[in-house]
């Protein structure tokens, strides 16, 4: 479900337990990198956009509309298969080893906002 937007402008999404469950999987509206099961021909016809590099809020947008855009539909599963840890304190983040991680995020950020049409900045935070 949609969550809230990020700082950055990116739309966050978060699981939600459901009142009951499902006789099938259920048609959604977003798509989750970490809980994404599909055949390899998705990675063939939608490849990862090479020039967003060091984004991790904005990936999973600019993919499912690209993906819509193939024709492909995402649905959510009739029961839980795994969890996500979401703590990086164990291991170093995905962008440890790049020089100037900022740059590149914020050049991949103009990107996604682009291919996305949302406005070049994002909008200031609402008052408390």
């Amino acid at each position: 479900c949609a969550s809230d937007f990020g700082k950055e402008g990116m739309l966050r999404i978060k699981g939600r337990i459901m009142l009951r469950t499902p006789d099938a999987p259920v048609p959604g509206l977003f798509w989750a990198a970490g809980y994404s099961f599909s055949c390899s021909s998705l990675i063939k016809d939608v490849p990862y956009d090479p020039s967003l590099k060091n984004l991790f809020f904005g990936e999973e947008m600019t993919m499912l509309a690209r993906m819509w855009t193939k024709g492909y539909d995402v649905f959510a599963p009739t029961k839980s298969l795994l969890f996500h840890l979401w703590s990086r304190d164990y291991r170093p983040s995905f962008a440890a080893d790049v020089p100037d991680p900022f740059a590149l995020k914020e050049r991949s950020l103009r990107r996604a906002r682009m291919l996305l049409g949302c406005p070049a900045a994002p909008p200031p935070p609402a008052p408390p």
